[in-house]
């Protein structure tokens, strides 16, 4: 968009038409620049956050109120589906777990990041032309 002040036009050129204001598409930004959307860093900051409370089992309050399952220590037991972290976080990973099945509690936090963020970027990638829900809710494989 060139010449938006309105010195640099001349006076035939002063109003701006629509096609000016029409936006330009986000979704190919995302893609050249690897940038994850917000939904999606905030599921990379959850399931980080709750991978480093399993791993150091610090803060105490805060790993006690999570339910790691007896059988398979890789994967939580979630509560009743609310917005708190309590219940988004471990089933994030959960969700996680399906799509990628060598994410372990005892992996190196780095590989799982790693992992973790390929996941969101692919997933983000679908559909190249526009944002559609499943950019923001799925993990890819």
């Amino acid at each position: 968009k060139f010449r938006t002040c309105v010195r640099a036009r001349s006076f035939g050129e002063q109003k701006l038409g629509a096609e000016f204001y029409s936006r330009e598409p986000s979704k190919p930004l995302f893609i050249e620049h690897n940038l994850l959307t917000v939904q999606n860093l905030f599921r990379f900051r959850s399931i980080m956050e709750v991978v480093k409370i399993v791993k150091s089992r610090e803060p105490g309050p805060l790993f006690q109120s999570l339910d790691i399952s007896k059988h398979n220590v890789n994967r939580f037991l979630t509560p009743e589906p609310s917005i708190h972290f309590f219940y988004k976080a471990p089933w994030l990973w959960n969700s996680l777990r399906k799509s990628i099945a060598k994410i372990e509690f005892e992996n190196d936090e780095n590989l799982i990041k790693c992992l973790l963020r390929k996941s969101l970027l692919s997933a983000q990638e679908q559909n190249p032309e526009s944002w559609c829900t499943t950019n923001f809710t799925d993990f890819s494989k």
